[in-house]
């Protein structure tokens, strides 16, 4: 990737379980090696990570929704999301807060934000010039409370 680079991937997230759920919905980034992830010195740089909810299956091939669209998560730094403990939330998602079997049709967008300059071919020191990574996306959804039963 190169800086502005967008690397768009979509996902369906389905309540395939017997319970609603909460409404809420958390994703973390894991990437290792996670020094990849930002060179370390210009905070907001490296890999960010947005999230947005359509409500119908987006058009691969074009990335386009025909239906409506909804942010679900503005722009993250992947460096300060990427363990399950530092997980971020996602605003509303609908039609997985709601019965079993809802599918939310999301569009996970990978961006790199560097403003790093080469100077006579010689890339800064540190960099995020020719680092690689492998990424893997978590997200978990909530359990609704416990309720009680009367029999």
């Amino acid at each position: 990737m190169a800086p502005g680079d967008t690397d768009n991937v979509y996902v369906n997230l389905s309540n395939t379980g017997t319970l609603a759920t909460a409404a809420g919905m958390t994703l973390w980034v894991a990437g290792t090696p996670a020094n990849a992830l930002t060179n370390g010195t210009a905070p907001s740089e490296g890999l960010t990570v947005t999230a947005t909810e359509c409500s119908v299956a987006w058009t691969l091939a074009t990335g386009v929704c025909s239906g409506s669209t909804m942010p679900i998560l503005a722009a993250a730094q992947i460096s300060t999301m990427n363990t399950a403990g530092t997980a971020v939330s996602l605003s509303g998602i609908p039609s997985l807060a709601a019965a079993t079997g809802q599918v939310a049709h999301v569009q996970v967008s990978l961006g790199l934000v560097a403003t790093e300059t080469s100077t006579n071919g010689v890339a800064p020191t540190p960099t995020v010039q020719g680092l690689s990574t492998t990424l893997a996306y978590t997200f978990t959804e909530q359990q609704r409370t416990g309720v009680a039963t009367n029999q």
